[in-house]
């Protein structure tokens, strides 16, 4: 089994880093991966997260090493990493921004796709009263929660909130 995680758009494992969370959000893949299953991480940094290669042991890092502008490296991603993803037998995604990249990588390479909702990005974007990031977050989450093979909610809460609001079944 391999399992490729798609982070949060504009997240790093440098960023989880600095922000103290590194070992937390990679604990769960580390159990994966003892018990046989291949991770792959798809982040959004740049050649400097290879440096987190050991630490991870032996998950593979697939980052921007080419170190694109950020529009062209998403739109590029699924080509980049093809060999990874092509090989790869289910995505998931860590947040919702950013699971429209993962989405249309799943489409590209039929591969089923997880989609994890930790928090709702429209709602942030709504408390942020950005027009045009609520606009985005509310096409993508229902793109994305319409097309996922499994919806894992973090909260019972969330998980009626993705029912009701894209009517679908948040499994």
């Amino acid at each position: 089994m391999h399992l490729v995680l798609f982070f949060t758009r504009g997240i790093s494992l440098e960023t989880w880093a600095s922000v103290g969370s590194l070992e937390r959000e990679i604990a769960l893949y580390l159990r994966l991966k003892e018990k046989g299953v291949r991770i792959s991480f798809i982040t959004f940094g740049g050649a400097e997260d290879i440096q987190y290669r050991e630490q991870l042991g032996g998950i593979e890092i697939l980052c921007n090493k080419w170190n694109l502008p950020p529009l062209w490296y998403e739109r590029l991603l699924p080509f980049l990493h093809a060999r990874s993803l092509s090989h790869a037998h289910i995505f998931k995604t860590n947040q919702i921004n950013g699971a429209d990249v993962a989405l249309r990588s799943a489409r590209l390479w039929r591969k089923p796709l997880i989609v994890r909702c930790g928090y709702m990005w429209s709602e942030f974007a709504l408390r942020q009263g950005d027009p045009a990031q609520i606009d985005r977050a509310i096409k993508v989450e229902s793109q994305v929660f319409k097309n996922a093979n499994r919806i894992v909610d973090t909260t019972r809460a969330m998980k009626k909130y993705v029912e009701e609001r894209y009517l679908v079944n948040g499994n």
